[in-house]
């Protein structure tokens, strides 16, 4: 499809929005929410404070739809009325210390789950290595050959000079001692993680 036809069915949505289409709404917001939500994200750096004026947008969208121009693209339109109401939220966050409490603790909240998330990996990851460092040796390098290298049982094998079956025998000991493992150690992450709640 090129430009000239997405401008022809942009136009023709518009005119069936400009009628009431809810289906040419839904296409519309289908195609610019995403990226309008980012927008709106770099702009106010909250998810609730961004969704909420998404969905603000696209409220205006229908309740202007009979002043919107088809010959004209709808993306600066809607790109106008989101960064009109971010001044607006701003404007009023200014004057209510009921809203901004609200905001700091989104912010807040937003950023602890940052964190728990990223200790919550780097946790996984440590007990991961401890899960191969406790395999035997030679069952320690098939599972780093063959599953964080990504060699075949052949390529592994040549290299450990034993045969493949050896090293599918080994690999299949190695799965079931590192996930027990971590099913032994699964309490320690989430202790971890309780100290934040």
């Amino acid at each position: 499809m090129n430009f000239s036809d997405d401008n022809t069915q942009e136009k023709l949505l518009i005119e069936r929005l400009r009628e009431g289409d809810h289906l040419a709404f839904r296409n519309i917001y289908d195609k610019y929410a995403d990226a309008l939500l980012k927008r709106l994200l770099r702009l106010t750096k909250a998810g609730p404070v961004a969704e909420d004026l998404l969905q603000e947008t696209f409220v205006k969208l229908w309740e202007k739809r009979q002043t919107i121009d088809p010959e004209l693209s709808i993306k600066p339109w809607l790109y106008k009325v989101a960064e009109n109401l971010v001044f607006q939220f701003y404007r009023e966050l200014a004057r209510d210390k009921r809203l901004q409490q609200q905001v700091s603790d989104w912010y807040m909240k937003e950023e602890l789950v940052a964190f728990e998330e990223a200790i919550f990996s780097r946790e996984k990851q440590n007990l991961v290595q401890k899960a191969i460092q406790q395999l035997p040796p030679k069952r320690r390098q098939v599972f780093n050959l063959c599953k964080l290298q990504g060699q075949s049982y052949e390529e592994a094998a040549i290299i450990l000079g034993i045969s493949p079956s050896t090293v599918s025998n080994h690999l299949i000991k190695a799965n079931a001692s590192v996930r027990l493992y971590l099913s032994q150690h699964k309490d320690s992450i989430f202790s971890l993680l309780s100290i934040f709640v």
